[in-house]
C-alpha cells in the first residue's frame, strides 16, 4: 500500500529563512556556502559537500505527525525528503541546526528511541543536533538563532551559545514567553563537542 503524502496541500513560504540564511552568512564571511529557494533542493542536501559542512544549518518545513509519527523529514524545494533517503549516507558535520517545526519529534521505539531528524542525523555521523520540540515562531527562531551564531562566532561552545541566546530572548519585550526559545533543544553523541569552539 503507498504510504501517505506526507506533505500538506499548500505550505506557506518561511518568511524569515532568507533572514536567517542572511545573518549567518554575514557573521561567518566569506566561510559560508548558501542555497536558498529553488537552489535548496533535496539533491543539494543529500551531497558530499553539504554531508561534510563543518556546521549545516537547516532552515525548512519538517514534518511530523502524530497520526503517523514515523514518517519524518524535511521539506526542500524539490519536495519531501524522508528520513530513510536522508540518512541513506552518513554526515561528518560537528553541529547541525534543523531550523523547523518538529525537528526532534517522531516515533518512540522501545529500547532504541525516538526516530526523529535530530537522532538521524546523530546516528549518521553529525557530533550535535540544535532542533526544536514544537511548531515554532518564524520570527522568533530566526532572531534566536542570529544570536546564536554571534554567541558561536565570539568563541562559545553550542551548548553556551544556545543557553545565552534562549536567555537573551528570555529578557527581550517581545519574546520573553518560553513558548518562543524553549522548545529549541541540543542533542549530542559526545558533549565535547558542545563545550569547545566550532
Amino acid at each position: 500500500a503507498p504510504l501517505p503524502n506526507p506533505q500538506p496541500t499548500v505550505l506557506s513560504a518561511i518568511r524569515s529563512s532568507l533572514a536567517e540564511a542572511t545573518s549567518i552568512a554575514t557573521i561567518f564571511a566569506p566561510r559560508v556556502i548558501t542555497y536558498a529557494g529553488a537552489d535548496a533542493t533535496s539533491d543539494v542536501l543529500l551531497s558530499p559537500e553539504v554531508r561534510a559542512a563543518k556546521v549545516l544549518h537547516i532552515a525548512t518545513h519538517g514534518y511530523f505527525n502524530k497520526t503517523t509519527p514515523d514518517i519524518v523529514g524535511l521539506v526542500t524545494s524539490g519536495g519531501f525528503l524522508g528520513f530513510t533517503e536522508l540518512f541513506s549516507t552518513p554526515f561528518s558535520a560537528r553541529l547541525v541546526i534543523v531550523s523547523g517545526c518538529e525537528t526532534m519529534r517522531g516515533k518512540d521505539y522501545t529500547g532504541w528511541g525516538v526516530r526523529s531528524l535530530a537522532d538521524g542525523f546523530l546516528s549518521q555521523g553529525a557530533g550535535s543536533v540544535i532542533g526544536t520540540l514544537w511548531s515554532v515562531s518564524d520570527a522568533a527562531t530566526a532572531a534566536l538563532m542570529d544570536s546564536f551564531y554571534r554567541k558561536l562566532h565570539r568563541g562559545a561552545g553550542s551548548s553556551a551559545a544556545l543557553q545565552a541566546a534562549q536567555r537573551e530572548l528570555l529578557a527581550s519585550r517581545r519574546f520573553s514567553d518560553p513558548y518562543y526559545w524553549a522548545g529549541v533543544a541540543l542533542a549530542s553523541s559526545n558533549r565535547g563537542y558542545d563545550l569547545g569552539k566550532l
